[in-house]
């Protein structure tokens, strides 16, 4: 008999409870809606105004103190630039001495190509006799 009474009692309790879990849920699903929303919004606010929306993690802060270090670096010890030597090749144009090169350099007579390169022999067009045939245009069609 006691048994058919704990059972019964289950019974009423969950009877009386259950609507207020149900009320529990509804408000939990209603508070994790809202939330989802807010971040939404906020982390969308956050990226249209250039921020980082999760913010930077510790691996992402020290190399950017590495690079930025790197960057002083350089710019307080950047050797002097070589000169440099640019080399042109010119081929088949009619070059003077004191023309300038691309660079802005005015070529000497020592550095002039050699300009003796020979042309390809030309061919005359052959003429292909035979019988032709005029286009037309208004006529039947041939897909008719």
């Amino acid at each position: 008999m006691m048994g058919f009474l704990k059972t019964i009692g289950y019974g009423v309790l969950y009877t009386i409870l259950s609507p207020l879990i149900l009320l529990v849920l509804a408000l939990y699903a209603v508070y994790c809606f809202g939330l989802a929303i807010y971040e939404a919004l906020r982390t969308l606010i956050i990226f249209f105004k250039g921020g980082t929306p999760f913010g930077d993690l510790a691996e992402d802060v020290r190399a950017k103190e590495i690079l930025l270090a790197k960057q002083n670096a350089q710019l307080n010890t950047q050797p002097a630039m070589p000169q440099s030597q640019n080399i042109f090749i010119i081929q088949g144009a009619n070059v003077q001495p004191g023309t300038m090169a691309p660079d802005g350099t005015v070529l000497s007579a020592n550095q002039l190509p050699n300009n003796n390169v020979q042309p390809l022999p030309q061919k005359e067009p052959e003429l292909i006799e035979g019988e032709y045939q005029e286009l037309t245009t208004g006529g039947k069609d041939d897909n008719e």
